[in-house]
């Protein structure tokens, strides 16, 4: 069942990466895989070195996560402190987890980093939410939230801090999965509240085009009845010559007939 909603997570967003083209789906499918592969693993499923698996996996999918999270929340497009410093925290559990041979050690640096990703995350998307108030924060909340708990608890129970009941072995998969449905609707509401922006930025433009055409018709009206003014009184003028002439010439007549009747 777990592995089924990793699978469906995986495929949605898959979709989703082929329609929008955006990262953050990209990052999210990672996330998914690493994770998958972290529960093959677990569960018996890799045979291959089960503790490197584990340490690699384990290190992919928490810095997926976060880096989803950073980019999700937008603070990728505002090239903010916490998108530099998951991107340097990433670049150093890598260096750490290629330079260090003991196993032990670079899982707790590795570890100690991916805490420190997660904590920036979730205060980063608790401030935004105060600045914002978005609907899709508060599901990220939730999800990222129940992911984390389960991930603390499940840390504790591998150590043997806490005794381990049940199917307790299966808790971060659990939280996990929950999270997926979760993050799920988050992803669908952000694509609604995008879309429904998109829509409000079209009506404004819409509204822009037509306010230009108005003004542009309304200039040619007005260009139209001046050139049409111009024409009545380039008319009327010529008209005026028209009468002046036969006018002129009448007195013309009238004086030189009156100079021959008084001689």
């Amino acid at each position: 069942m777990i592995m089924t909603v990793f699978l469906m997570s995986i495929f949605f967003n898959i979709i989703l990466f082929i329609v929008f083209r955006s990262i953050q789906y990209l990052l999210y499918i990672l996330y998914l895989g690493s994770i998958s592969v972290l529960a093959s693993s677990v569960w018996g499923y890799i045979a291959y070195d089960a503790d490197l698996v584990q340490i690699i996996s384990g290190a992919f999918m928490a810095n997926f996560a976060n880096l989803f999270s950073i980019v999700f929340l937008g603070f990728r497009r505002k090239k903010g402190w916490p998108f530099y410093f998951m991107m340097g925290t990433t670049i150093a559990w890598i260096l750490i987890a290629f330079t260090i041979d003991d196993k032990t050690l670079t899982m707790k640096i590795v570890s100690i980093l991916a805490a420190v990703q997660a904590a920036i995350c979730y205060l980063s998307a608790i401030y935004l939410y105060f600045k914002e108030r978005s609907f899709y924060v508060i599901i990220y909340l939730l999800a990222y939230g129940i992911f984390l708990f389960g991930s603390i608890i499940q840390t504790m129970i591998w150590r043997g801090v806490f005794p381990e009941i049940g199917r307790m072995d299966y808790l971060i998969f659990y939280a996990a999965s929950i999270e997926n449905i979760l993050m799920l609707l988050a992803i669908s509401y952000r694509i609604y509240e995008a879309e429904t922006e998109r829509r409000q930025n079209n009506k404004k433009l819409e509204y822009k085009m037509k306010e230009v055409e108005n003004l542009v018709a309304e200039k040619t009206s007005s260009n139209e009845q001046l050139n049409k003014a111009n024409g009545e009184l380039e008319r009327m003028i010529l008209l005026k010559k028209r009468i002046r002439r036969p006018i002129v010439a009448c007195l013309r007549i009238k004086c030189v007939l009156t100079f021959y009747l008084i001689h």
